[in-house]
């Protein structure tokens, strides 16, 4: 008997979920303001790393490195030696630059880098 509970019991609930009406309708009501729009000053020049660090801050930066970091150094403490120096801000954005140019830049074989 339990085994053909066992079987009946998620068939039941996929009865259920079938033919129970589906709740498409929201809890809270949707705010539409505010409207998105640009925020930069389109008179000045901005470089690719400018735009960038928009999506980017420096507190997300940070956070990656220390969490880098931080696996590294447990890591270590695990007992793997490899050779490590800490990773500041430049080097990650310079590893999530290559990491994007490998993903915008189509190559025949990745295995080669």
């Amino acid at each position: 008997m339990l085994l053909l509970w066992t079987v009946l019991d998620p068939l039941l609930l996929l009865l259920h979920l079938l033919l129970t009406p589906a709740r498409l309708t929201s809890r809270r009501p949707c705010s539409r303001s505010p409207t998105p729009e640009v925020q930069l000053d389109l008179q000045q020049d901005y470089s690719p790393l400018d735009l960038f660090r928009l999506f980017l801050s420096t507190d997300v930066l940070k956070l990656l490195c220390d969490n880098t970091n931080g696996n590294a150094a447990r890591k270590h403490a695990q007992g793997l030696h490899t050779p490590w120096s800490d990773v500041d801000a430049e080097d990650m954005l310079k590893y999530l630059s290559i990491v994007l140019y490998l993903g915008l830049a189509p190559r025949p074989h990745h295995r080669r880098w």
